[in-house]
Formats: C-alpha cells, sequence, structure tokens
C-alpha cells in the first residue's frame, strides 16, 4: 500500500472521534486526497506533524525504538489496534514526524481488512520499500484471532 500524510486531518483533544458515529467527514476529505494523489490511504497527522491514524485504519509504526502506535485520544481505537498492541508489545506515542518518516516499517489495522503494509508514503519508501516482519507478525495475530 501506498499514503499520503495529511497535516492537521487528525486532532488528538477531538473525543467524539473516538466512538463509531456517521461523522467522518474529516476522514473521507483526507481519503479523497490520498486517491487524488494515486495512493491507497491517508495518514492524519496533527498540526504538528505527529502521527495519529489513517482515514480507513489504525497504525502501528517500527521505530528503533521498537513498535509504536498514537494513543487512543482523538481517534477511534478499533480491535484490530488492539490485537496488534498485544502481539508485537507496540507503545503508545505519537510519533514526531522525524521519527515515523524513519520508520523501517508501517502498517495499518483494520478489522475487516487485516493488516496492510504500507511501503511508500508521500513517494519515499519506508524502510526498504517492502513488507517485513511487523507486518507479518500483526496479519497472523489478526488471522489467529478470527479464529
Amino acid at each position: 500500500m501506498t499514503a499520503v500524510s495529511v497535516r492537521g486531518a487528525w486532532w488528538p483533544g477531538n473525543r467524539l472521534a473516538e466512538h463509531k458515529t456517521l461523522s467522518y467527514a474529516g476522514h473521507r476529505v483526507a481519503q479523497r486526497l490520498a486517491a487524488a494523489a494515486g495512493a491507497d490511504h491517508a495518514l492524519l497527522l496533527d498540526e504538528d506533524g505527529r502521527l495519529g491514524e489513517a482515514a480507513l485504519a489504525n497504525v502501528v509504526v517500527l521505530t528503533d525504538a521498537g513498535p509504536a502506535t498514537a494513543p487512543a485520544t482523538g481517534l477511534l481505537a478499533g480491535v484490530a489496534r488492539e490485537i496488534a498492541i498485544e502481539a508485537v508489545g507496540a507503545r503508545e506515542e505519537a510519533l514526531d514526524e522525524p521519527v515515523w518518516r524513519g520508520a523501517r516499517e508501517i502498517v495499518l489495522t483494520n478489522a475487516v481488512a487485516g493488516a496492510l503494509a504500507v511501503i511508500a508514503v508521500d513517494g519515499a519508501p519506508v524502510g526498504d520499500g517492502r513488507p517485513g516482519t511487523l507486518a507479518r507478525s500483526i496479519a497472523s495475530a489478526l488471522r489467529d484471532a478470527r479464529g
């Protein structure tokens, strides 16, 4: 999968975003921006460039400090996210832009789609540009959870 970043599309203080509602206009606009750019997904950033979630999924990032995912503030903490956190021991941290852009892997998690490896963001490769062990580990955990 490829992604584009959308600055200002994640609002960590937005408590409404933590619940399933019909209010997904911001996510839909971000996803349309991704499609217009020829990307599969939109990564939602706060105004400072910290990574929150994707328009259609949660995000787990593999950095030099290990796997991380944004805290569940201002985003919908999905079931797949919880499974991924347990499976790979991800810490909750809103990663600054230089950190997530330098990630070895970025994986989107969605209860329907499973684990999706992001191989490029804004045209730049993520890690070596191929799915890695984090994506495989999360995909396996999600398959196991489905039974």
